[in-house]
């Protein structure tokens, strides 16, 4: 099995929401795992209902409070509920407020654009342009969330005590009570969770730059789901492509036969929204070698009888140093790196010594938790953050 790893994410989050009570339903989790890594945390909030005004703020404080966020890290912008825009007078005004407090987040969640409310729809554009720096994340509200648009790729779970303050903290916004419970937040964590294997969860969806490098791994501290947090950044640019070496029942080439490539399709049917991710390709054919340069690939089978991993190891031979291993041993190895043909993607190798020993790499990829295989070799080349050398 693979470790995916978790760096230390020690950076400022600002969670934005258009009005009170919309980061609590859509991103409360996700700022108490923040707490719990070690986040500093802001709540900026964008709008105010001018009849309730002081009503929702208190309760807004006094729901972050129950997050641990203290009322000096909670803003306040007061734009207009119902009319917010995206335009570049509250552009100004938000980095202006910003600025005001010292804020300067590494990471911004806000709403997704998948929903039907005008004003969630432009929170998540504003945030995007105020802090154009910023890494982004963006969460939904189950109340006007467009199911067949939203894709989150990054999942917090919600097991106690984190959904209990989660709870809690909803708790806070007796005005909004009634309007929270029209629809059930209880079942659309639910959704979520059986999407990541978590129970219940919230759901980000990743945006802006591919996820590569040091920030992106920060991010996927976040995510409770290995997974998610293996596969995500394999697929930051789109469908990757799993290209294999293997036989069918007559010993001619055929990846579809596989049971172990068998297993992680059903593993990507059962978890990954929206759709299939994976193009198919054997290492024999001619449009293995072009799909280097197209986006992230995935490489299958053993290293001897696979022309593109012997190529890779000849061509990146530092960054392959004691690979693949003892000469008559059973090795098995999964290696990420940055893939150097094409900006934003990543190689995943999933390889051994022998047949045998491909398969179990393939495997620990299919389902990356738990502790290393005591037979597997894991390395990361270059700057890689999806796997972690034991």
């Amino acid at each position: 099995m693979i470790q995916t790893a978790v760096p230390s994410p020690a950076m400022t989050i600002l969670a934005v929401g258009a009005h009170p009570d919309d980061i609590e339903i859509g991103a409360a989790g996700l700022l108490e795992k923040a707490r719990e890594l070690g986040c500093r945390r802001w709540i900026l909030i964008l709008t105010d209902d001018a009849p309730h005004r002081d009503t929702r703020r208190a309760e807004a404080v006094e729901s972050a409070k129950r997050l641990g966020v203290p009322p000096d890290q909670v803003l306040f912008a007061g734009l207009r509920d119902g009319h917010l825009r995206a335009d570049g007078d509250s552009v100004s005004a938000i980095r202006a407020l910003a600025s005001e407090h010292g804020v300067d987040p590494d990471l911004v969640v806000a709403h997704s654009a998948a929903d039907s409310h005008n004003d969630h729809v432009e929170a998540g554009r504003l945030a995007r342009a105020a802090f154009r720096e910023a890494a982004l994340l963006h969460f939904a509200v189950h109340l006007s969330v467009e199911d067949g648009a939203f894709f989150p790729d990054i999942f917090v779970g919600l097991a106690p005590p984190r959904g209990d303050r989660k709870r809690k903290a909803l708790g806070c916004f007796v005005s909004q009570a009634e309007r929270i419970e029209r629809r059930s937040l209880a079942e659309f964590e639910e959704r979520l969770g059986r999407v990541a294997g978590l129970g219940r969860a919230e759901g980000f969806e990743f945006g802006g730059r591919a996820m590569t490098g040091e920030m992106s791994a920060r991010i996927l501290a976040l995510s409770d789901s290995p997974f998610h947090r293996f596969w995500a950044p394999v697929m930051a640019l789109g469908p990757a492509t799993l290209i294999g070496q293997t036989e069918g029942d007559d010993g001619r080439p055929d990846i579809r036969s596989c049971e172990a490539v068998d297993r992680l399709r059903r593993a990507f049917f059962d978890r990954w929204v929206p759709s299939y991710p994976l193009w198919e390709s054997h290492a024999v054919s001619p449009g293995a070698w072009k799909a280097l340069s197209e986006g992230s690939v995935v490489l299958f089978g053993p290293v001897q009888n696979h022309p593109v991993i012997a190529k890779l190891i000849e061509d990146e031979r530092p960054a392959w140093a004691a690979f693949p291993g003892r000469a008559g041993s059973s090795e098995s190895a999964v290696v990420t790196m940055e893939n150097p043909h094409c900006d934003g993607a990543l190689i995943v190798v999933a390889t051994g010594t022998d047949s045998a020993a491909a398969v179990r790499a393939l495997e620990s990829i299919t389902e990356p938790v738990g502790d290393p295989h005591p037979d597997m070799l894991v390395r990361e080349a270059n700057r890689s953050s999806a796997v972690q050398c034991p």
